[in-house]
């Protein structure tokens, strides 16, 4: 379920669409109050196929007094692929009270067609198809100094059939989201300098009508160096998440997207994760640039025995074009080779 991860789990958080807000240089706020920028998005998956869709983004200043705040910016996300999967939705980030609130919210509703891998004696791939109803809201809070405490609600809806004799499943999942951030970046959307520490527990519990009772734990730590006399970046990741309890199909750990780009078909999935990265980013021109990156990751509690514990290496190299000279806004794509598998990128960010 390629897109599922890049959008629910990533944009959880919203961390790329977040980071519309400017994405390179010193400012994180556009000209003016408001700016509309229609983008395009094109896609590839390996068992997606080619993906067209579309992106309209309204970036504004909500208050011209605000000097601090990063632009917020409100947009919908519509896509279609040759696998027959749609997905369509809205999004808001909003940086209030020079920056001292942040708000994300999102929902949509999307169709997704997939495979997934069963080893053991089995050793095959079963196709499914999962229809999907999400709504997600985050609130945080800067409570001192560079650190943030904040709490969220998110609703799914999962209708998942499998192509063999697998039952249909269904299943409504309500989560209590509490997380805590120390946001030491130079800029909230191309930090040059400086690092990002998040820790993100989310709760499924019964009382919320939950049928699979279960809990969530991330921490993700991402540093900044500039190179270059701060022309280039040189990033490292560590993300790790452990899940616990009755945890739904559609809500494990899936190595790819962000935390390692090279896998597409969705076959290494657990409990936990681990993955640790780095990327180099090179700015050529104020226009064009380039990424080269590599990592590893390994699941826990795996469906599947023998890749528990597994190291799964990958990296590559991504083009970047800057679309929005205000914000030194980006647009591009990242290809990426893993053990046994590749993707394609669009991106309107870096990947973390």
């Amino acid at each position: 379920m390629r897109f599922l991860f890049i959008f629910l789990f990533s944009l959880l958080s919203l961390s790329s669409f977040a980071q519309l807000g400017g994405m390179g240089g010193g400012s994180d706020r556009i000209k003016g109050k408001a700016k509309f920028i229609p983008l395009p998005y094109v896609d590839y998956g390996v068992q997606s196929g080619a993906t067209i869709g579309a992106i309209p983004v309204l970036m504004f200043n909500p208050s011209e007094k605000d000097t601090l705040s990063p632009s917020s910016s409100v947009g919908v996300f519509s896509m279609y692929s040759e696998s027959r999967t749609w997905m369509v939705m809205a999004f808001g980030q909003f940086y209030l009270n020079e920056d001292k609130w942040r708000i994300s919210t999102v929902a949509g509703v999307g169709d997704f067609n997939f495979q997934t891998f069963v080893g053991s004696k089995i050793n095959r791939w079963y196709r499914y198809n999962a229809v999907l109803d999400y709504a997600d809201l985050q609130v945080s809070r800067k409570v001192f100094k560079d650190i943030y405490a904040g709490m969220g609600y998110t609703y799914t809806r999962f209708n998942t059939t499998f192509s063999s004799d697998i039952p249909q499943n269904t299943s409504t999942i309500h989560g209590l989201t509490l997380e805590v951030s120390i946001d030491k970046r130079s800029n909230v959307s191309y930090p040059r300098s400086g690092y990002l520490i998040k820790t993100n527990f989310v709760t499924h519990p019964a009382f919320l009508g939950n049928t699979q009772k279960s809990n969530q734990l991330t921490l993700e730590y991402n540093h900044y160096f500039p190179v270059r006399r701060n022309k280039d970046v040189f990033a490292t990741r560590l993300f790790t998440g452990m899940s616990v309890g009755d945890v739904n199909f559609n809500h494990q750990f899936v190595v790819g997207e962000t935390d390692i780009r090279g896998y597409s078909y969705g076959r290494f999935r657990g409990n936990s994760i681990i993955a640790l990265q780095a990327e180099y980013r090179c700015n050529f021109t104020e226009r064009w640039g380039m990424v080269g990156f590599a990592g590893v990751a390994t699941v826990f509690g795996a469906n599947n025995k023998a890749d528990d514990g597994r190291l799964l290496p990958g990296g590559g190299v991504g083009f970047r074009y800057t679309y929005l000279k205000d914000t030194n806004s980006k647009v591009g794509f990242d290809i990426a080779q893993g053990d046994g598998d590749w993707g394609f990128y669009f991106r309107l960010s870096e990947a973390f």
